[in-house]
């Protein structure tokens, strides 16, 4: 059998029961679980990315670019039939999937389109002239609108609306609300019909007063007119780009490398905006005094303002937005993003999350195949995360019908946040948010072609993990429970509680640790039927530490003193040499203590885990307890005998008993043709059944034809509207 690869993952869609390797299936759980995942590009045919192309000796600009960005793949767990799991795949296929498929290199089409193509560009995917790849590839939000309907189910991705599918087929059944409905965080005149929209990966609904929420922001910045413009010269004159960038790189060598960058960003700006064109040759020998000017102008001409939108579904075919001021006066400016929001009776959370899914990451990787121009455009793109994170607390008595903003309390916690769950109950105003801390870590970058170990740089990071997050942190992550005055918009310092865990004994790290926190799950976590009034337990996936996913690139980048520690870089980076194995533990919220885990042997990665409930509860387990924790596990076993460190990564399902974790797993499945890459959020719910098409669908020509219809150029539109006219709109 041939090895297997670490990122490996097929985007073909299957339907078969998975084999049991150890143990037996739970008898006494029930439902559904549902798990999304990204597996690769219209190109790629699922993961990984190959270093070349078919024909074997042309680059393949794909190669090394980030796993977690590609078309999103639903897995689904039947796990109704008593000894059995049934799993079955679905390919997420928006309209921009097949605007993709048509201008692909690999499409006949090739020819006809080939200026239209979408590249994986960053932490996203592009195109000049049809927009942002929305790859609902991060997360699964169950609603139900109505007690007497069935579930239903949205996949949703930061950069884009969410989109609805049906549970039984996992086909596309329409997005939520048309285009038009939302800010592009673009200015005009970058107008495409697959507009570039911020929102959150984490949309919340209320099973109680059928609501769903969420977020819809823009920023006001240059480098975005700067980055789009690299990515206009980038497809229409490669070749000269390349040219220019070398010639400006050769500043930056030798001392004062911060005054020369900002030299060197000063010609790209100048660069970009008139010599590439030629009608502005004649302004090349004023331009200078001016150019401070000029971009000032277009800024103020062209951007969309800072702003902050929250927005409110009830299962129509539009929403109610307002504008989100602090203290109903101030726009907000968003530091990163929204990838997670949240909600209580009384409250909606929203939180400047410490995950750079921003324009910035999207476009800071433009020629694959020239290292040198990608270490170039890294360091002139590239900061740290803010070591703080930013939480909004709006009233939802507050959000009044055609009022067009609402006041919301900023708060700002001295460690960084990325996901974050919210007991439903707030006693008089009392507000409880179950946090994961991401300390120095960047969660949002990935290892890169030419990247080198922080450990020691003469040693490259592996290939087969190249585009893998770059999960090595910078300091011990941490588990919070944070309590919020939601009348003083004040923490409850008294309460507010934080666990960090090194792990360590006799110098080894063999112990429950929260190196690396990642995904979390807990009972009935986004159930559509009803709220969870108190989250007493909390189960944890933690990476570990691990000198592979550590670069010597993230290291300086967050090795600096100013920022919130429990480690300083020496201690971590000899940590780092040492390494923890990645854990699964669970940490009752009363005591915020760790009260049962599991620790992975090594070269096994435990991805994502979903909380399953038993059918008939077990008489004395706490509720929060009573139940299975169903886990991806990638299994590292070894193959042959040299060279020593290669091993073959086979996908397994582990299912753990939720009251003995340091038991190991009760059942270990899998099966030949099951392949997944790196899984991300799932949910679980009691049942899947079809459902019928909305009331609130939109069609695909419903939805794209006013924007192609608004689009300047007769020609353009006209090829527009043929692509969409043969090869999207058949599709709905």
């Amino acid at each position: 059998m041939d090895r297997r690869e670490f990122a490996t993952a097929s985007n073909q869609e299957i339907e078969f029961d998975l084999q049991i390797l150890e143990g037996a299936v739970p008898a006494d759980w029930y439902g559904y679980v549902f798990l999304n995942s990204a597996c690769g590009t219209v190109n790629s045919n699922g993961l990984p990315y190959n270093k070349y192309k078919p024909d074997g000796t042309t680059f393949n600009p794909e190669y090394g670019t980030p796993l977690i960005s590609g078309d999103g793949l639903i897995i689904k767990f039947d796990l109704t039939e008593p000894g059995k799991v049934k799993v079955k795949t679905g390919l997420l296929k928006p309209p921009c999937y097949f605007a993709d498929l048509a201008t692909c290199e690999t499409n006949d089409l090739i020819g006809q389109y080939k200026d239209m193509a979408f590249r994986n560009i960053g932490l996203g995917r592009r195109s000049l002239k049809l927009g942002t790849r929305n790859q609902l590839s991060t997360a699964v939000t169950p609603i139900k609108m109505e007690p007497t309907e069935p579930i239903r189910l949205l996949a949703t991705f930061d950069a884009g609306r969410p989109f609805e599918f049906d549970p039984q087929s996992l086909k596309i059944l329409t997005p939520i609300t048309q285009a038009k409905d939302w800010k592009s965080f673009l200015p005009a005149f970058m107008r495409t019909p697959f507009e570039s929209i911020m929102s959150t990966a984490h949309p919340v609904f209320d099973p109680e007063t059928r609501e769903l929420f969420t977020v819809n922001f823009g920023k006001k910045r240059k480098e975005v007119l700067i980055d789009y413009l690299l990515f206009k010269f980038f497809v229409n004159d490669e070749a000269k780009l390349k040219s220019f960038l070398k010639r400006q790189m050769e500043k930056a060598i030798g001392p004062n490398l911060e005054g020369k960058v900002k030299s060197i960003q000063s010609s790209v700006n100048n660069l970009l905006l008139f010599s590439f064109n030629p009608r502005f040759q004649w302004l090349r020998k004023i331009i200078d005094p001016i150019q401070r000017f000029i971009l000032k102008l277009i800024n103020k001409i062209f951007f969309n303002k800072n702003g902050l939108y929250l927005i409110r579904w009830k299962g129509q075919k539009t929403f109610e937005k307002w504008e989100v001021l602090e203290e109903g006066t101030k726009k907000i400016n968003l530091g990163h993003n929204m990838h997670q929001i949240g909600f209580s009776r009384d409250y909606i959370i929203l939180c400047d999350t410490n995950f750079k899914f921003t324009f910035d990451t999207m476009l800071d990787m433009p020629f694959p195949d020239e290292p040198e121009i990608c270490i170039f455009f890294r360091s002139l793109l590239s900061v740290p995360m803010n070591s703080y994170s930013s939480l909004f607390v709006v009233k939802r008595s507050d959000l009044v019908s055609g009022n067009p903003s609402v006041p919301a309390k900023r708060l700002t916690i001295d460690v960084e946040t990325v996901h974050f769950s919210v007991d439903y109950d707030n006693p008089e105003g009392e507000i409880t948010l179950h946090s994961a801390h991401n300390c120095s870590a960047c969660v949002a970058d990935w290892l890169r072609i030419y990247d080198r170990l922080a450990v020691d740089n003469r040693q490259k990071v592996p290939e087969e993990k190249l585009g893998f997050l770059a999960v090595g942190e910078m300091d011990v992550s941490k588990i919070g429970k944070i309590v919020i005055d939601g009348n003083t918009g004040q923490f409850n310092d008294a309460k507010t509680k934080f666990l960090h865990l090194d792990g360590r004994i006799n110098g080894q790290i063999s112990k429950a640790h929260t190196w690396g926190i990642g995904l979390y799950t807990f009972r009935d976590i986004l159930s559509p039927e009803f709220n969870l009034a108190k989250v007493t337990h909390v189960y944890w996936q933690s990476y570990g530490l691990n000198r592979e996913y550590l670069s010597e690139f993230i290291y300086n980048l967050y090795r600096t003193s100013s920022r919130n520690r429990v480690f300083n870089p020496d201690e971590v980076f000899e940590l780092t040499k040492v390494g923890a194995p990645p854990v699964l533990q669970c940490v009752e919220t009363e005591g915020m203590s760790s009260e049962d885990f599991y620790s992975f042997e090594k070269e096994h990665y435990l991805w994502s885990l979903q909380f399953v409930p038993k059918q008939n509860p077990t008489v004395g387990v706490p509720d929060g307890k009573n139940g299975y924790i169903l886990t991806t596990v990638l299994c590292g076993l070894p193959y042959g005998v040299a060279p020593a460190d290669q091993y073959n990564y086979m996908p397994q399902i582990w299912i753990f008993d939720a009251m003995d974790l340091a038991g190991g797993p009760v059942t270990k499945l899998s099966h030949p043709d099951f392949s997944f890459g790196f899984t991300i959020h799932s949910v679980w719910v009691p049942q899947a059944q079809a459902v019928s098409m909305p009331a609130y669908a939109i069609s695909a020509k419903e939805d794209y034809q006013p924007i192609i219809a608004s689009m300047k150029g007769r020609k353009n539109r006209e090829r527009l509207e043929n692509l969409f006219e043969q090869h999207v709109y058949p599709h709905f």
